[in-house]
Parts: structure tokens; C-alpha cells; sequence
């Protein structure tokens, strides 16, 4: 199954075959071109740029042909548990994961991924930020910690 080509049956979609079995010739390993050629769509899964309102998520919503592109549907759905937004305390989030001993992980991942430098200019690093969520959930997995964990640390390290 190529994931990267489609077709829309009943607002269903259906992935394109790895093989195409067309009038004339079979094709192994099929180019864009031929897919194309043979009606199928080129696939854009790719989320909404801009994040979502605060207390909210997207959810996928569909498919729809744009431009002779098969595009996901996204849309905007309510928080069934919308919070406030709280800024969080960095000299807390230093002192929680250095008393774990896992401070130098967590400052490993940043640099690896770019955003030390917003860390440390950050004047606030608020808990529903993009970039606060996303690297909440990848430190789960990196420092070995439940998401139960990870948010007992959020509510710890809430600025005064």
C-alpha cells in the first residue's frame, strides 16, 4: 500500500497499491506521474499550521479533493477538561528535574532540538504553549515518565 497516493470512494479513503495493474502493463514501484496518470491523488495529511485556540484541539474531520490533492479535514474541538492558562516557574523546572537527576537530559533534548535558546530567553513559559506541550510529551518518553508524572511536574513548578 503507498500511503502518499489515494482515492475517495463514499468519503472513504482508499490508499493506492504498491503495484498497479494497468490495460496494459503491470508497474512495480509506480512514479508520481503514473499514480497521477492512473487517477490517483496525491495525499496531505498535514495538521493546521497554527495551534489551536487555547482549550481546544484539532481532530481529523474528513477528507476533501483540492486542487487535485486529496487533503485531511481538521476541525477545532472544546477541551472536555479546559483549564487556565499557568506560566511556569524555569528556576522550578530546573530544581524538579535536577533533584530527579535528570536535568541534564532535559537540557540535552533542548539544545538537541533547537529550542535552548527559547528556554532560557523565555520571560514566561506558559503550560498550554505548543512548544511547552510537544516538549512535555517527548520528555515522557525520554526520561522514562508516565504523563501523570509529567503533569504533577507542571503543577509543581507553577510561578508564584
Amino acid at each position: 500500500m503507498n500511503k502518499n497516493f489515494g482515492k475517495l470512494e463514499n468519503d472513504k479513503l482508499e490508499y493506492a497499491p504498491d503495484v498497479l495493474v494497468l490495460s496494459d502493463r503491470v508497474v512495480a514501484n509506480p512514479s508520481a506521474a503514473t499514480y497521477i496518470s492512473a487517477g490517483w491523488f496525491p495525499i496531505d495529511e498535514s495538521a493546521p499550521e497554527d495551534p489551536p485556540p487555547v482549550g481546544s484541539h484539532y481532530e481529523a474531520d474528513g477528507w476533501e479533493i483540492s486542487e487535485q490533492t486529496i487533503v485531511k479535514k481538521w476541525k477545532t474541538v472544546q477541551d472536555s477538561h479546559s483549564k487556565t492558562r499557568r506560566s511556569l516557574s524555569k528556576r522550578k523546572l530546573y530544581n524538579i528535574f535536577n533533584e530527579m537527576g535528570k536535568w541534564e537530559q532535559v537540557q540535552q533534548f533542548m539544545e538537541l532540538n533547537g529550542v535552548w535558546m527559547d528556554f532560557t530567553l523565555a520571560t514566561t513559559l506558559d503550560d498550554d504553549d505548543p512548544l511547552v506541550l510537544a516538549a512535555s510529551q517527548a520528555l515522557q518518553g525520554i526520561l522514562d515518565i508516565s504523563a501523570e508524572q509529567m503533569q504533577s511536574i507542571l503543577d509543581r513548578a507553577v510561578a508564584d
